[in-house]
């Protein structure tokens, strides 16, 4: 979390479903909405602590929101020109590769779509689906702030190799992430609620979650756009 922010929270106890937020700055105010869109994740949502930091379960969730923005770089018509630059991501010129050189972790690298020098900033609108009953924000897997703890450093670059692998995996190379570092998110919202499908006991375990994560993308007014390319001045 970005830090010196003020934070004001929001949470209902009584009423079902519960609702929490947290606001750490407002967006520049030049800034205008660039991108929006939607990140699912199914699965484990661990608390981290000092003693666990859980990095090998943010690289699986790491992993799985990876093929989603992949595939949203692939449609949006700026991104998508950058991924098939000259010979695409086999051209050691490609801008994406070199955003993966730029912010590689051992011998993964990793293309955050949301980058500080480009005065970039998201806020986050999250639906968090479990099985517990009502009433159990905190309960049921770990401390709320903890559990989320872990999915916001799973949307950043990683700090260090912990819980990479020892080399890229196939489809893995590079990895494409969120977030350059979790300062950026200027909001989160979260809404908490009741799976009620039947639970899929092959695959499904009680206390995993389905998160929903709507996407609000900022940018400034400066001359750096979203694509990443330099100023003409």
């Amino acid at each position: 979390m970005a830090q010196g922010s003020t934070r004001r929270v929001e949470q209902s106890c009584e009423i079902y479903p519960q609702f929490r937020s947290w606001d750490f700055q407002s967006p520049p105010e030049d800034s205008i909405i660039d991108m929006e869109f939607r990140l699912i994740y199914r699965g484990a949502l661990p608390a981290a602590s000092n003693s666990n930091t859980r990095s090998k379960e943010k690289h699986a969730i790491r992993k799985q929101l990876h093929q989603q923005l992949r595939q949203y770089w692939s449609e949006h018509p700026h991104l998508r020109m950058l991924i098939n630059w000259g010979s695409g991501l086999t051209d050691p010129q490609n801008p994406v590769v070199h955003l993966a050189k730029k912010f590689n972790r051992g011998q993964h690298g990793f293309v955050p779509l949301l980058r500080a020098q480009e005065e970039m900033y998201c806020s986050l609108n999250i639906t968090f689906l479990r099985r517990q009953s009502p009433g159990r924000i905190v309960q049921g897997g770990g401390d709320l702030d903890n559990r989320f703890k872990t999915l916001l450093d799973a949307l950043q670059v990683p700090t260090d190799t912990s819980g990479l692998p020892p080399a890229p995996e196939v489809g893995f190379d590079p990895i494409f992430c969120l977030l350059q570092d979790d300062s950026q998110i200027t909001a989160l919202h979260l809404t908490t609620d009741r799976i009620l499908t039947p639970m899929d006991a092959a695959n499904e375990k009680e206390n995993d979650v389905l998160l929903l994560l709507h996407v609000h993308v900022y940018r400034g007014t400066n001359s750096v756009q979203v694509t990443g390319l330099p100023s003409s001045a």
